[in-house]
């Protein structure tokens, strides 16, 4: 993915190579006359070809949340755009999300279609999952083209809730620059960047500097530059995450170092040797325009050079250096009222198209969005209506056409150490920066000169870490890509002899689709017996047929049908360095406390108990179940269940329901017709009449409502349980239990099926349907409003519409639980512009509205 913006073919060390960058140029006349150079011409070309055929994609996702206690659902909207233009990508329609454990296993994974540009999805956090911190991870296969692949990363933390509520833990604040406190004990490290790439003899240089501790924390402190006779010619400072600037002129055959003197530490550190001949590039933004000042010690001076500025690949300046009298400097004026928010990149390149210098630089468009969310009150009751209106306008207050989500949640949902990213920081930021900035958000939280100034200091320590200009050339040279965007699901596969596998056979194939609205074509395979159908869009697992025969004249051989796996996922591994860790403070603890009794609440008021007969599973197969038992009982809330069925242990179910299946336990009765069918079981020798069983999906416990439409296909197996067995469960499990695990709950894997010349079946998973989330209507008197209610996630919005001439809004109800509740709205314009904000309301007691 092109979203770190070139670093140089020769890598200009010094440390890490400097970066800062500026948009659009308007250059003095002095030096713009335009000679046409072949070196240069090709960059261009390049670089053009290269953002219109193989152009990046970037992906983000907003989650209703920042944190969860086990037993709660990820609510979240799934954002894919161009990388360049940041508007609907034209490539993939085919996204994945997962969520990964700390040690690198694959918890869920959601694959979903992108209608223009998201998708909502949701993943259930599992009751049983251990409390740790999690990583939600995006991804398109497009992006795998690339060298090294940038995925959307985000760390979510889960509370294991009766762990978390037995012990407190002491909070330990994130620092965002530590002043320097018990010296002897720090490991400190200081890393240098020369503006440009390198520090040139005689001539003004700007160097960056990031100081930090053994872990990476940032230091603020203060220094003094050195010559090697102990000589001071420049101090400096750094501040927040440890990021600091210094200037200073280098004398010819000098070399120089920094100091650290704070009170008991006294520690030196070499400087970059600086190059006796080159060239600087200098930029000082200056608002609505930057300097962009060419510097040079050696002989030629700069005729001949070419300067180069891109925005994420888009070129925005060009200029050639071509006058006789071009000495060695030259200052350009660069107007920034019509560029686009986001870094920026200049390059100076030589006469040879060898790359001299680069500087990033982060564009601050005056001509952003504004987004306004606003509520009829601030204050509301328990239970009572809120309406919410979104304005998405431009500065003449015009509606600005694009796709929002929303979520209301509770205050107590937020970690106070950091916010860490959100749509906008991670698309014009963290995503071109290659995912190093550990708070980007940080630097967008307000518009005060400060912070644009470390800003600029962040841009001179970050380089493009992903991309270099030799890329450009290797990635076009390529004719192939090795990942092809993904446009829905593709059924591929190859035939063979049937004898022997390791013999291609070219073959006539008919792909049969036998599910409602039947389908069906064909076509021959390639000379290596590959063959694909598709790409095909379905919410639901298709059920079908494929034929083959040998298109050979004189003979026809049996043919094996051999077919590839549609599931696919990029293993993870947990990034080096120190893992993030979350303090249980305050507010967590209260937020895990409504959680906690609204799982309570939930169970107590859930009317499906019931007591469960001994039961007998005749005629099951063994050898499947051998191979799953172990890694089922790992998942399982309860210990050994007084019986288990695996779905293809039991003949003739295709087409059934799950509570086809608990037909076939003894003890168990079924009534009515799907998907009306209910479920109790004879008593023994009780006196009281038959209930039905306390249902549990998934670990989690479920209704009625929600059992009676799931299909036996959709099970990997179930628990019968009753008296001591169902322990685990309380009094809610006095009359039995039935524990139903899907397919998406164990990794197992499918059973080995038996294969016939010229023909295969085959079933292949749909695409995730994001599940509705619940939003009561108190408005009208029902019997299930008489359960409290303590949800924490009082609404999800994942699609909102903007239109020209409309504004979105929604509505909800606020439940039981008091305090302050956030609105958090983010989204994308149709024109590539990221949006985000929030807004804030009161849940009391009182009536009053303000």
């Amino acid at each position: 993915m092109f979203h770190n913006f070139l670093p140089l073919t020769k890598k200009i060390r010094l440390g890490f190579f400097v970066t800062l960058l500026f948009p659009v140029l308007q250059g003095s006349n002095l030096y713009s006359q335009q000679t046409e150079n072949p070196s240069h011409q090709i960059i261009l070309e390049e670089l053009r070809n290269y953002a219109t055929t193989r152009g990046p994609e970037k992906m983000y996702v907003q989650t209703d949340k920042e944190f969860y206690g086990n037993g709660e659902t990820i609510w979240f909207k799934a954002y894919l755009v161009d990388g360049i233009t940041h508007t609907q990508s034209t490539k993939s329609k085919i996204a994945y999300v997962e969520l990964w454990s700390e040690k690198d296993s694959l918890i869920a994974q959601r694959k979903l279609y992108i209608e223009n540009l998201g998708a909502a999805g949701d993943i259930k956090i599992n009751d049983s999952l251990q409390g740790g911190t999690y990583t939600l991870r995006a991804y398109t296969k497009y992006m795998l083209n690339e060298k090294e692949p940038l995925f959307f990363q985000k760390q979510i933390p889960v509370w294991d809730l009766p762990k978390a509520m037995d012990k407190i833990e002491l909070p330990a604040a994130e620092i965002y620059s530590a002043p320097l406190s018990q010296p002897k004990t720090i490991r400190l490290q200081i890393r240098f960047f020369p503006e440009g790439g390198h520090l040139v003899e005689g001539l003004e240089n700007v160097m960056g500097l990031k100081v930090t501790d053994g872990v990476g924390n940032g230091i603020a402190l203060q220094g003094s530059v050195l010559d090697e006779n102990g000589t001071p010619v420049a101090f400096f400072r750094t501040f927040d995450f440890g990021l600091g600037n210094v200037n200073f002129t280098p004398e010819p055959g000098k070399t120089y170092y920094a100091r650290i003197d704070n009170g008991e530490i006294d520690a030196s550190f070499p400087l970059p040797k600086p190059l006796a001949k080159g060239y600087l590039l200098n930029l000082k933004n200056k608002g609505d325009h930057i300097l962009i000042k060419v510097t040079s010690n050696s002989e030629k001076g700069l005729q001949g050079l070419f300067l180069l500025g891109h925005l994420r690949g888009e070129v925005i300046y060009q200029h050639h250096i071509e006058k006789p009298n071009a000495k060695g400097s030259a200052v350009f004026k660069l107007s920034t009222d019509k560029l686009k928010d986001g870094v920026a990149q200049f390059t100076l390149f030589a006469r040879d198209g060898e790359p001299l210098c680069e500087r990033l630089v982060f564009m601050d468009s005056p001509d952003n969005p504004e987004l306004e969310i606003s509520t009829e009150f601030m204050d509301y009751g328990v239970r009572e209506s809120v309406s919410t209106m979104i304005a998405l306008t431009d500065k003449e207050g015009m509606p600005i056409p694009g796709e929002l989500s929303a979520s209301v949640v509770s205050n107590d949902n937020h970690l106070k150490s950091k916010r860490g990213t959100n749509i906008k920081s991670w698309l014009l930021l963290d995503s071109d920066l290659g995912g190093t900035v550990p708070d980007s958000d940080y630097f967008f939280r307000d518009d005060s000169s400060s912070r644009k100034q470390l800003l600029d200091v962040l841009m001179l320590t970050h380089g493009w870490r992903r991309f270099v200009w030799k890329d450009i050339r290797d990635t076009l040279t390529t004719k192939m890509l090795e990942h092809a965007p993904e446009k829905g699901i593709v059924i591929r596969g190859k035939t063979t002899a049937f004898y022997n596998s390791n013999k291609p056979l070219k073959s006539q194939v008919k792909f049969t689709i036998l599910d409602d609205g039947a389908y069906q074509e064909q076509s021959p395979t390639n000379p290596q017996g590959e063959f694909s159908f598709g790409p095909f869009i379905f919410r639901d697992s298709i059920k079908g047929i494929i034929e083959a025969f040998a298109l050979e004249k004189k003979r026809k051989p049996e043919v094996a049908i051999y077919l590839d796996s549609t599931t696919f996922s990029v293993p993870f591994k947990q990034p080096l360095g120190r893992k993030s860790t979350f303090a249980l403070t305050g507010n967590i603890q209260d937020y895990l406390e409504t959680v906690r009794k609204k799982k309570e609440t939930d169970f107590a008021y859930d009317p499906k108990i019931t007591k469960l007969e001994e039961v007998t599973l005749v005629g099951e197969k063994r050898t499947r179940a051998k191979l799953i038992t172990k890694e089922a009982d790992e998942i399982t809330l309860h210990q050994r269940p007084t019986q288990r069925l695996f779905t293809d242990s039991l003949p003739g179910l295709q087409g059934a329901s799950m509570m086809d299946m608990l037909r076939r336990v003894a003890g168990v009765q079924v009534f009515g017709s799907y998907p009306k069918q209910k479920t109790v079981l004879r008593p023994n020798g009780s006196i009281s009449g038959p209930q039905e069983p306390l249902f549990i999906v998934d670990s989690g416990p479920v209704t009625w409502e929600f059992v009676r439409f799931m299909m036996a296909s959709e099970v990997v197996f179930l628990d019968v349980l009753k008296g001591g067995a169902a322990a685990a469960y309380g009094s809610r499990g006095i009359n039995g239990v039935v524990a139903i695990y899907t397919k998406g709950s164990l990794r197992i894997p499918p059973p080995i099926p038996k294969r016939f010349p010229g023909v295969t079946g085959f079933v292949v998973p749909g695409l995730y349907k994001a599940r509705e989330f619940y939003s009561p209507d108190y408005a009208v008197s029902k019997k299930e409003h008489e359960k409290p209610d303590y949800r924490t996630t009082l609404h999800w919005e994942p699609k909102l519409p903007v239109a020209k001439n409309s504004s979105p809004s929604f509505s909800f109800y606020t439940g039981d639980s008091t305090g302050e509740y956030i609105i958090k709205v983010e989204g994308m314009t149709q024109d590539g512009r990221p949006v985000e904000g929030l807004s804030r309301f009161t849940v009391s007691n009182e009536d009053s509205k303000m």
